[in-house]
């Protein structure tokens, strides 16, 4: 290798070490983003809150964010972080994006526009940041169960099915307060997709009988069958949890 060759190369090197330099220096001076917590990849169900971070102080004048799901409170600035901290438990495998219109330093720079999208996703506690697991113990404090707090796995397929979503509903709540009849607070409940048997209304049988919709469900670590009675018109529905045995722990139809 000649001595011109070896200069060029080093030139190269050189000119690529001060771009990267450069980039460095205006990337510490310019505004913007450092992280989020948690990483829009790893947004959990159980998540309290999206906490944006970044490089330079912020100001609470004129700050605008774009939420049009309804999934957070009203954006808080602490420091260098905005806070947005999430008014309801999401569903897993949903999809939502939060704009944030406007945010400025204090020093006067602005950020406009820019969309945090995520999918929410089953995430264990312990895979949490400390400070996300720290806000999620406040918020235990004052948690208060209710439906919507329960995770319902598979239950859109009920509709496929041709549940429509009121029925839905009602069959969730029937779940819901089964847990309350049993003074057990529930997390999960999965629906078995490969033990859905839906029966529909015989218009020849001799005396009148509802359709049906019959599935195994995992409540927690507990298993049970439950079987969804509905008029072939109307919204009404009634709701019957088995247990492993065949007995029938919970009618809707008698609460």
């Amino acid at each position: 290798m000649n001595n011109a060759l070896i200069k060029r190369l080093a030139i190269i090197v050189v000119a690529i070490v001060l771009v990267c330099i450069g980039t460095s220096i205006f990337r510490s001076f310019s505004f913007h983003i450092i992280k989020t917590d948690p990483a829009m990849s790893s947004v959990g169900r159980l998540a309290p809150s999206i906490d944006v971070y970044f490089n330079k102080d912020l100001s609470e004048s004129n700050l605008s964010v774009v939420d049009n799901q309804g999934i957070v409170n009203t954006p808080k600035i602490h420091g260098k972080m905005l806070e947005m901290d999430f008014s309801k438990l999401l569903k897993i495998g949903s999809t939502h994006t939060i704009t944030i219109a406007h945010i400025e330093s204090t020093g006067g720079d602005v950020i406009t526009n820019k969309n945090l999208t995520f999918t929410v996703k089953d995430v264990a506690v312990q895979k949490m940041s400390s400070e996300q697991q720290n806000k999620l113990i406040a918020r235990q404090d004052k948690f208060t169960y209710s439906l919507g707090t329960i995770n319902f796995v598979n239950f859109d397929q009920l509709i496929d099915r041709g549940i429509q979503q009121d029925q839905l509903t009602t069959i969730e709540t029937a779940i819901f307060n089964y847990s309350k009849v049993i003074k057990k607070e529930f997390n999960k409940v999965i629906l078995d997709s490969s033990s859905l048997v839906k029966v529909l209304h015989d218009p020849a049988a001799q005396t009148y009988n509802n359709s049906s919709m019959t599935f195994t469900t995992t409540i927690d670590s507990t298993t049970y069958t439950v079987r969804a009675e509905y008029p072939s018109f109307g919204d009404d529905i009634y709701t019957r949890i088995y247990d492993t045995g065949g007995a029938i722990v919970f009618d809707s139809s008698t609460q």
